[in-house]
């Protein structure tokens, strides 16, 4: 009797690690085909993969921050926020939450709180162009010119070929008067391929 209930805790056990491993394959499946659809541009599908995941594993971070960046996608930004936040809660140091999370309360015109998630994101990874570039848009629209011309300085200094800060901090300089030096960063920007940059030109480096 006794050999027989020690062979069926041992089958109970086994199935349950079993079942566990199966949760974790198909977890890792649901995700990383949530990766292939976001690839593919089709956002509410990569969505669904990855709420299939999260009901699987609950406290993946990397999981939220993804569907929060398909969320983002399709504008659902205040959804994207959210799961931004709790991949923050699931992982302190995640420098590209931070990141996204402040670009996107750019989007909702939220400056301030744009600001405090870049500063963020700059503290965990001093060498961030990304954070740079975001939180000098951010200082932009709060009229910190300044500030924004700091920061954009500082992105391009980590990526020489950042066109989205030349761009910026041409608008920047533009904004302040400085029409030569506006005009170079418009022309930089439109040879690394931003063509937006043209209105800009035909603007100030007549």
């Amino acid at each position: 009797m006794k050999k027989c209930l020690l062979f069926l805790f041992i089958i109970s056990n086994f199935c349950f690690s079993q079942t566990t491993d199966h949760d974790k394959f198909r977890d890792y499946f649901n995700f990383n085909r949530g990766i292939d659809k976001a690839e593919s541009k089709d956002y509410r599908g990569a969505i669904a993969d990855y709420s299939k995941a999260i009901k699987l594993d609950p406290n993946n971070s990397e999981t939220y921050y993804s569907r929060g960046i398909a969320k983002f996608e399709i504008k659902d930004y205040s959804s994207a926020i959210e799961d931004y936040t709790i991949a923050i809660k699931l992982n302190s140091n995640y420098v590209n939450a931070y990141n996204n999370r402040g670009f996107t309360k750019y989007m909702l015109k939220d400056y301030e709180g744009a600001l405090e998630d870049c500063n963020k994101a700059i503290r965990i990874d001093p060498n961030h162009a990304y954070a740079y570039s975001n939180r000098g848009s951010a200082r932009k629209e709060l009229k910190d010119y300044e500030g924004a011309l700091i920061d954009y300085n500082k992105a391009i200094r980590l990526d020489p070929n950042y066109v989205i800060a030349y761009y910026n901090r041409g608008i920047v300089k533009y904004e302040l008067g400085n029409l030569s030096e506006a005009c170079s960063d418009f022309k930089k920007a439109k040879s690394l391929g931003y063509e937006d940059a043209s209105g800009y030109i035909a603007l100030c480096c007549n």
